[in-house]
């Protein structure tokens, strides 16, 4: 293969990547979208080895090679730094600044008001009273049931 046909087999690569991400977004397949990641890095690879019209000199090695080392480097800092900040939201080390939410409340602990709705058939044994406010909305749109 010349390296005008490599380029255009890159260029196809690249839309079939976009378009298994789509999917994979669409219908919740996010190792549908790893898999096809790896398999077109071993592609493309296979594809550059088998390719003729590559000619690379010690130049072009060495300045690959800089580059890199740069890419990683930049990419190490980025990556530590987005770990870090999922790390800090899975685990609230300092847990007074995230306090925790008010309590749900039951059917025993309703008000007289929650149960004037509850009889006027605006809420339901199983809805909480924090639902109350989007349940009266559904009621009066009418997409309640």
């Amino acid at each position: 293969m010349k390296k005008n046909g490599f380029y255009l087999f890159l260029g196809i690569i690249a839309i079939v990547l976009v378009s298994i991400f789509w999917y994979s977004g669409e219908h919740d397949r996010a190792l549908l979208m790893e898999l096809a990641f790896i398999a077109a890095g071993a592609i493309v690879s296979y594809v550059k080895v088998n390719c003729t019209d590559f000619t690379e000199d010690e130049r072009d090695i060495i300045i690959a090679g800089q580059a890199m080392r740069r890419t990683m480097q930049v990419f190490g800092v980025l990556f530590c730094a987005v770990s870090i900040e999922g790390v800090m939201r899975l685990v609230p080390v300092l847990s007074f600044a995230y306090p925790p939410p008010p309590p749900i409340q039951t059917m025993s602990e309703f008000s007289p008001r929650s149960m004037g709705l509850l009889q006027l058939g605006l809420l339901s044994d199983d809805h909480s009273v924090r639902r109350v406010p989007v349940i009266l909305c559904q009621k009066i749109r009418g997409l309640g049931d």
